[in-house]
Parts: C-alpha cells; sequence; structure tokens
C-alpha cells in the first residue's frame, strides 16, 4: 500500500478513483471485525488511526505541490533569473491540510 500511494501522489486523481482505493480499505475491516456496518468500520479505523487512502493522498499531494513549488523557485532563484510568484494557500484546519489555490510563475 505505501509504495502504491507513493506513485499516486503525484497523479490526479478523480473521485471514483478515491472512493475504490477507499472501498478496499473499507472492505478490508469489515471482513477482518465481520461486520458490515460502515459506523463500525469508521469507528475502528478511527480507534487504530487507520486513514483511508483518499485523506492520505489529499495530504500528500498538497506537499508534493507545495516541494514542487519551492524546488522550480529555487532553481530560478540560482540561475539568477528574476522571478515574480504568487502564492495562495488556505489553511482549513492548522496541522491538518494546506491548500494551494492559485499559482502564478512569471518575470519580473
Amino acid at each position: 500500500m505505501p509504495t502504491l500511494l507513493y506513485g499516486l501522489e503525484t497523479c490526479p486523481l478523480r473521485s471514483s478513483d478515491n472512493n475504490s482505493l477507499d472501498f478496499v480499505i473499507n472492505h478490508f475491516f469489515m471482513k477482518l471485525f465481520k461486520t458490515n456496518n460502515i459506523e463500525t468500520v469508521t469507528y475502528c479505523r478511527t480507534q487504530f488511526n487507520f486513514d483511508l487512502p483518499s485523506t492520505i493522498l489529499r495530504k500528500r499531494s498538497d506537499v508534493f505541490a507545495v516541494m514542487f513549488l519551492l524546488y522550480n523557485l529555487c532553481i530560478l532563484h540560482k540561475h539568477r533569473r528574476p522571478v515574480r510568484a504568487d502564492l495562495h494557500v488556505k489553511v482549513d484546519k492548522p496541522d491538518e491540510r494546506v491548500l494551494v489555490h492559485g499559482l502564478n510563475i512569471g518575470k519580473v
């Protein structure tokens, strides 16, 4: 599972793709605890601190986008090209998720 998530963090996924990944985890917990109740499965996942793949991918993709931006800005700075970058970041909840809303990189 970690290898799959590592490869997917750079790819844009549709909601149906995320739902398919989440289904595998939910179905695993249903089999493990012999229940068909999704509320029980959700409770067990939270008790074991086991996030759904869609949640993990969202967090990793946000970090990847920011790191990719910073890397590109470092490369441009290294080559002494004047750069203007506008980055709009919104934090939903502290320490949970960072959204990169817009990015505009251009010459000064």
